[in-house]
Parts: structure tokens; sequence; C-alpha cells
């Protein structure tokens, strides 16, 4: 396959670089959001060298490319523009149905977590099959760095998913990573260890523990997107680089400590409640489920779906 070429000619079939207003990949498929769907030749992708199928589900357009996918995507980032890694968010996307909206924010916020994820969790296997086979114990000063690298992942997993929920939301990453910083921030965990009522200018805080968590950035990053908008319009030019930011954190962080994070802590714990309730009750019902489902979610890219459960009790064990 001729990468460049490949990319060249989607590029042409999409409507240029000006017409894509995301651009991520997972292991086999481009997945794209677009201005305007109408400039948009499905038809033609589909007869481009090295593009296996077109399918559009989930609220994106995904080109299916299979394990050369990373080359082809390379070279379409290099020709979008800089300001394409900070969407200014001036186009309105097409509207789309509320599963679809759910779906195509939960596949941008996950795809660039990926490598992440995959690299933390085989090392935890590795790790398991070490400690199996007494080649190294688990008091070893080895064991243990080896368990915080494994680790670091899914601890700071927030961090990581505030960059791809950004993308999605069209904000600052920057910021966003600045705000799951603040939910990870080791005041606040002395702070519910402590036990004392918190509050903030009067407002009663929920503490929790934000580490491995799913739905609490994602909602938050949400929010700053809003925020962010808003600082746009009411900050004067000759002030903005400075007070702009100020502003998108002094209004987001309290927000997401006092309102949203618990919030999101409480559905991230129903649903994972839920699971673990199937689990105990009827243990091969989920196995059941996702065999028989995975192969049609996987052709229709809305395998995404169930990402969030997955990786919410993924963290949970691994940062026990």
């Amino acid at each position: 396959m001729n990468y460049n070429e490949t990319a060249d000619r989607i590029l042409h079939c999409v409507g240029g670089a000006e017409n894509i207003r995301t651009l991520t990949h997972c292991a086999t498929r481009l997945r794209m959001e677009f201005s305007d769907r109408a400039k948009v030749n499905a038809a033609e992708i589909g007869n481009i060298a090295g593009v296996i199928s077109v399918v559009e589900k989930g609220g994106q357009f995904q080109i299916v490319i299979g394990n050369e996918v990373q080359q082809v995507f390379r070279r379409l980032k290099k020709a979008l523009p800089a300001s394409k890694d900070h969407p200014a968010g001036d186009k309105k996307a097409p509207r789309q149905g509320v599963v679809a909206s759910v779906i195509s924010v939960i596949s941008t916020t996950f795809t660039p977590v990926i490598p992440a994820i995959t690299g933390a969790g085989m090392i935890k296997a590795l790790l398991a099959i070490l400690k199996l086979t007494g080649v190294i114990s688990e008091t070893s000063s080895t064991w243990q760095l080896l368990n915080i690298i494994a680790d670091a992942a899914f601890f700071f997993l927030p961090v990581l998913l505030a960059y791809g929920a950004s993308i999605k939301f069209e904000c600052n990453p920057i910021l966003a990573m600045t705000i799951a910083g603040v939910l990870l921030h080791p005041g606040i965990g002395q702070m519910l260890a402590a036990g004392k009522a918190v509050d903030f200018v009067g407002i009663n805080v929920l503490l929790s523990d934000y580490a491995g968590s799913v739905l609490p950035i994602i909602l938050t990053v949400w929010l700053m997107s809003w925020v962010e908008r808003f600082a746009e319009k009411v900050t004067p030019s000759i002030i903005k680089f400075f007070i702009k930011p100020m502003l998108i954190l002094l209004i987001t962080a309290p927000l997401a400590l006092v309102v949203v994070g618990p919030a999101g802590i409480l559905l991230n714990d129903l649903v994972a409640a839920g699971a673990a309730s199937i689990d105990r009750h009827a243990s091969w019902l989920i196995p059941l489920l996702m065999g028989t489902l995975q192969p049609f979610l996987i052709i229709t890219g809305t395998a995404w779906a169930m990402t969030p459960i997955a990786t919410g009790q993924l963290s949970k064990m691994a940062t026990r």
C-alpha cells in the first residue's frame, strides 16, 4: 500500500482537510467527524486501494484499513492545519441521536488512551506470570516498581481521558488535563482520609477517590467546553492570554469538585455495581452476551459502548 497516495485520495474524497472536524484511529479504523457530511463521497472512498470498507455508525464516519491504519493516519494528520489539534468550534456539527452521541463521545475519548491501557494491561499480565512461576517475588523492589509502571495508566486514567474528551468537545487539552490533575491531587486524598467535613465557600464538598474513574472527567470536560466558550466571549483581547485560562480553571474546577465529580462518581458506581451484581448472580450472562454481540458491535463500529464499564472495572482492580 502506498500510504501517501491512500491518504491523499481519502482527503480528496472527504472534502479536504477543512471539512474534517475530528480525526482519530483505533486498531483498524480511521474515525472521522465532518463539518459538512454532504461533501463526503463514501462510495469513492470504498474503492481506494488499501481501504477495506466504509462504516457509518455511532455518529462517526469510519474507514476500515486494517493493521496499517496508523501509517495512513500519520499522513492524514500532517495534512491537517495545526488548529485541528484544538478545533475552534465555530462550525456546528450535525445533530445526532442520543445513542449515537454517547458512542461518539466514548470512542473519541478512549481512542487516544488505548496504547496506555493495553501496554499497562500487558505488564500486569507479565507480572502475574512472573509471580506465579516464582521468577520474581512480590516483595522485591523490582516487582514493586514494575507494578507502579503498570498501575500508572489506570491511576491517572482521568488525565488520559481528559485529553481524549477535549478532542471530542473541542476545548483546550492542557486545561482539561490540569482539571483532571485537580481531581487526583494528593491533597484531595489527604482530606478524604482525614474524614472531616470539607466545604468550598460554604458549600459542602462530597470528596471522592477519582483515581481510575471514567465518567466524572468526561462530564467535567464537557462542562469545561462551555465554560471555555463563555470565557472566550467575556474576556477582553488585551488580557485574554492570562485571564481566560484563569477563569476556566476557577469556574470549572470547583464545579467539578462540588457537583460534576460526585455526580459522575455516583453514575460510575451505579454502572459498576450493576455489572458486579449480574456477575454475582449470573456470571455466565455477561460473557454470553458479549460473545454473542461483540462480532456485530465490531462490524458496526459500536463496540466502544462497553468500554467505560470494562475500563472502570479494570482500573478498580488495578489500583486496589
